[in-house]
């Protein structure tokens, strides 16, 4: 394009430098100006293709993260934006994605780009029991629970059942007194609260009445008969469980839900395995998975299947929802079983993810 345009220019001044003047005597040389005018616009004209030409494409140094060098981790890591590489850093304090729901912690990055857990008050498991309520310790930094008050309503209780209320123990009851009781007998007769359950005054006589299987317990009238007492059937009994038509014991094997669980033989805080999916369970402890779905305002709820999005580490995963076969790779500083938990070029050291620079032709810049 260079050449072309000093062809033409020199072809110009070639034609133009002997032109004879025109125009008259004592008169501006007309002829001249108008080469000048000419000549100088084509310069300028190929000036402007001339820095059109020696305008060099940009360069790309990448296409994707993985066509650049630098750290894979959360709070700073490799990027490409537009063929470009970089490094993003991530501010001091920002809350990653990647939570434990409930634990009263919260996972953020520090002030040297390293994933820090710090308390966090505000992060309260949601409740599963009316009668406890839940809070975040200080100073253990915990979850922590407490009782709440004797008397305040239990949302267990069922549409046309009698209303519940807690005993300020934590548990969900029938009754406090005998005040609660109020009709609990068909025939009229008045009702005691005898071990929080209303039971009819004849339950309370100390004596072996008719349709009891035990001195005040079993039967159809009365309330059920702890561990040893007498029986017929597993419900004379507080355990479910009948044999030898003695009540037994709860156990984790009686293939009844009976004790602290929360389904047969499994959940609560006894001995018991935890339960599979679909079990009944009142908290995320209670299942395999350790996530408990409950209705909207409804403490029962069932276990569920472990996911890589359900914000626990569960299934096969080394951390909160990555590493396993499942899930895509830990980052930077998360934990590991092995290496191939670890996202990228990421070794497993330590049980961690440890941070490596990744191999590449481009350096990206600070």
């Amino acid at each position: 394009m260079r050449k072309n345009c000093t062809k033409g220019l020199y072809e110009l001044t070639t034609m133009n430098k002997n032109e004879p003047d025109r125009d008259a005597p004592g008169r501006p040389p007309f002829g001249r100006v108008r080469w000048a005018v000419v000549a100088l616009s084509w310069l300028v004209a190929c000036s402007a293709m001339e820095a059109i030409d020696v305008k060099e494409p940009p360069v790309v140094e990448c296409a994707v993260a993985d066509d650049c060098a630098g750290p894979v981790g959360h709070c700073r890591y490799r990027n490409c934006d537009e063929g470009r590489c970089v490094i993003v850093e991530v501010p001091e304090g920002f809350a990653l994605p990647s939570q434990q729901e409930g634990d009263c912690h919260l996972r953020s990055c520090g002030p040297n780009f390293e994933v820090v857990d710090i308390f966090d008050a505000k992060d309260v498991p949601s409740p599963t029991q009316s009668c406890v309520v839940l809070s975040c310790d200080s100073q253990s930094q915990t979850v922590e629970d407490e009782p709440a008050s004797a008397g305040t309503p239990c949302t267990e209780s069922s549409p046309g059942e009698s209303p519940l209320r807690c005993d300020g123990d934590g548990t969900c009851v029938e009754c406090l007194d005998a005040t609660d009781c109020d009709g609990c007998d068909p025939n009229g007769d008045s009702c005691l609260c005898v071990d929080n359950a209303c039971v009819p005054e004849q339950c309370t006589n100390g004596m072996p009445d008719v349709g009891e299987t035990a001195v005040d317990c079993g039967g159809s009238d009365c309330g059920s008969c702890a561990d040893g007492l007498a029986c017929v059937i597993g419900a004379d009994c507080n355990s479910g469980v009948c044999t030898a038509l003695i009540c037994a014991a709860p156990a984790c094997d009686d293939n009844v839900k009976n004790g602290t669980e929360t389904d047969d033989d499994c959940g609560g805080p006894g001995q018991c395995d935890r339960c599979g999916v679909g079990q009944i369970c009142v908290a995320a402890s209670d299942c395999e998975s350790v996530v408990c779905l409950a209705p909207e305002n409804n403490p029962v709820g069932a276990c569920q299947a472990p996911t890589c999005k359900d914000g626990v580490s569960n299934g096969g995963e080394s951390d909160i929802d990555c590493g396993g076969a499942d899930c895509e790779g830990c980052k930077d500083g998360e934990k590991c079983n092995q290496s191939a938990d670890c996202t990228g070029v990421l070794s497993c050291k330590n049980g961690v993810c440890d941070l490596i620079e990744a191999p590449g032709n481009n350096m990206p810049s600070p």
